[in-house]
């Protein structure tokens, strides 16, 4: 689980193939920089949380209470 998001593919998927193509879709570049670009949510690649902070910043929500946290590597939590 990356930020809250975690799609995965059930055992009972009746196409486990098409599932599979949506999930790579969903941790893609391209559906990570949507997801950005929409404030969504905030992305699984931290290369695009600059990109969705700033569009959090224009739809006038202030989400530096979750951004500024994560500059400082000492805050983060790392499960074994």
């Amino acid at each position: 689980i990356i930020n809250g998001l975690a799609p995965s593919i059930t055992k009972q998927a009746k196409n486990p193939e098409a599932a599979f193509q949506w999930v790579k879709f969903l941790t893609s570049d391209k559906c990570q920089s949507i997801v950005a670009e929409d404030a969504v949510v905030f992305p699984s690649l931290t290369e695009y949380s600059e990109k969705a902070a700033q569009a959090h910043e224009k739809a006038g929500r202030d989400v530096s209470a979750f951004t500024e946290i994560t500059k400082d590597a000492s805050n983060l939590a790392y499960y074994p």
